[in-house]
């Protein structure tokens, strides 16, 4: 089934249970994402944008509840209307993350396994999606890491993610998250942890997915980094969307209180940045 947007949220909303009750973290937030195209969501640290990021893929934490809205990716409906039971849903999940939906999150060392290797990760991830031979994804698991910038690949397979910095393990989980050449990439703060060198690597990876016709949904709250890379935002505070539109539009005529900070923040972040090269 065709569909103008290649992911469509519409009215999503996440509820996070504590022991003194129940608060909204992510409020009838709706947005989409186009083919080639780089859309930032933005916002400032527990506006909700992680949260709602977590929601696309159904990999909530178990104090949040996906309340309501439906997601839908290439015209299929991945949560809300049209959904079969918990079972079917689960299994769609399943067969969709990782492949045609891939995410990056801020902190990379949670979402890997502390007493496996990397290339044993990096096998299964590729095994998992294609029947290949185990020699076959070694192959191509150390073809992704060099490609990235890691270049003692074959050494860096060996190791288990303790053994390795912020920084590469980063590189590795956007590596792992590019295998299948998914239609969509989520990507969580994915320059927190890079050096000058390997960011630079990663800007260039993030455009060459667009100009391919790939869609790349950056979550970050640098303004920089935002109106370098994006073509649209959506900025997020306290749990909801505020504004949304084309870049260079928020960045010079930004209407709400949250995008007028982040506008000024760009222009000074971008005038320090000036100083720093002369």
């Amino acid at each position: 089934m065709e569909t103008e947007h290649v992911l469509e949220v519409n009215h999503l909303s996440v509820d996070y249970t504590d022991g003194r009750g129940s608060v909204e973290a992510v409020r009838d937030v709706s947005f989409f994402l186009d083919r080639g195209e780089i859309l930032g969501l933005i916002g400032a640290s527990g506006s909700g944008k992680s949260t709602a990021v977590q929601a696309l893929t159904g990999v909530l934490s178990y104090r949040c509840r996906m309340k309501s809205g439906s997601i839908r990716l290439m015209g299929q409906y991945l949560t809300g209307e049209g959904m079969g039971s918990r079972k079917e849903h689960q299994k769609l999940l399943n067969e969709v993350r990782g492949k045609q939906i891939a995410t990056v999150f801020q902190n990379p060392g949670r979402f890997l396994d502390p007493t496996m290797t990397v290339g044993a990760q990096f096998r299964e991830s590729i095994r998992e999606h294609r029947k290949t031979d185990c020699f076959s994804a070694n192959r191509e698991a150390v073809r992704c890491l060099k490609e990235i910038g890691i270049g003692n690949a074959e050494q860096v397979m060996k190791m288990i993610p303790s053994q390795l910095s912020g920084g590469q393990l980063q590189l590795i989980s956007i590596a792992m998250a590019l295998v299948h050449h998914p239609c969509v990439l989520i990507t969580d703060e994915p320059f927190s942890a890079l050096d000058a060198e390997h960011a630079e690597t990663v800007y260039r990876i993030f455009r060459e997915i667009r100009d391919s016709g790939g869609s790349v949904l950056l979550v970050s709250h640098d303004p920089v980094i935002c109106a370098s890379l994006c073509d649209r935002l959506a900025v997020m505070s306290e749990g909801t969307i505020i504004e949304t539109g084309k870049t260079a539009d928020l960045l010079e005529n930004p209407q709400e209180i949250y995008t007028v900070q982040f506008a000024e923040s760009y222009r000074t972040g971008k005038e320090k940045k000036n100083e720093e090269t002369v």
